[in-house]
């Protein structure tokens, strides 16, 4: 059994925050391990379909070598957020200005199971140039791969943490209509207005409006990749659905 001991200073400096670089990070770890997160499949199956800027392979390259299974995450790469809602902007500056003596400290670690990667192996000697790839790795990872499901992420975390008052069943669908309510309930995950025109049936015309209507209030938001733009409930849509499927008082 593994144990952690913490001293006056260490329960000092425990908080709760939200972190993008932190899922971006273990996001590209369940990537690479995906048979121990069963969990995630339904990210997992879009994930693997996203098709990153060919200009960050190196540092996709070198994001993967330090996610690998089994291995240790280096510190550098999950700075600790300065305040409780981080943004991935300044997680990343903070990683690209890790001093030389630290980064070499933490890949050192990560050779206590395994070896260093190739393409880690060889920027080993230019810290520089090894941050700035593995940065425009992590940026172009969490723009593909993250921040179409980031609203939801933040609106489960907040739902994990505080509890609204109970709504009655059928609620939301009286309040804005059947079909915007079974819009939203499927948009708990990014889907693009064909593949929503598709599973629901209706007219690809009658799903935009639909959207365009939704978005305007917050309920959603929207990412466009290339030719494809997404839509995924935000925190706001995703409070309504959790509202919704709490029983109502006994």
């Amino acid at each position: 059994m593994s144990r952690i001991l913490f001293g006056v200073r260490d329960a000092a400096d425990i908080r709760f925050c939200i972190s993008p670089l932190w899922e971006t990070v273990r996001g590209r770890y369940v990537l690479g391990n995906s048979d121990r997160f069963p969990v995630h499949l339904p990210w997992l199956r879009w994930a693997r379909q996203v098709r990153p800027d060919p200009a960050a392979a190196d540092g996709l390259a070198l994001l993967s070598e330090l996610t690998r299974a089994h291995g240790y995450l280096p510190d550098f790469l999950t700075p600790a957020p300065p305040g409780p809602l981080g943004e991935l902007d300044d997680e990343l500056a903070v990683v690209a200005a890790t001093p030389a003596d630290v980064l070499h400290a933490d890949l050192a670690a990560t050779t206590e199971k395994l070896p260093l990667g190739p393409r880690t192996t060889a920027l080993l000697d230019d810290p520089p140039r090894l941050l700035d790839e593995l940065v425009a790795g992590a940026r172009e990872w969490h723009r593909v791969a993250v921040a179409p499901y980031w609203a939801r992420m933040r609106a489960r975390a907040v739902g994990s943490v505080w509890e609204d008052g109970p709504a009655a069943d059928g609620a939301l669908a009286a309040l804005f209509g059947a079909s915007r309510a079974r819009l939203l309930d499927i948009l708990r995950q990014p889907a693009t207005t064909s593949e929503l025109a598709r599973r629901t049936g209706m007219a690809a015309g009658t799903v935009s409006e639909h959207l365009g209507v939704m978005h305007a209030a917050g309920l959603l938001a929207r990412s466009r990749h290339g030719r494809t733009v997404l839509y995924v409930a935000t925190a706001a849509g995703q409070s309504l659905l959790d509202a919704r499927d709490r029983p109502g008082p006994g």
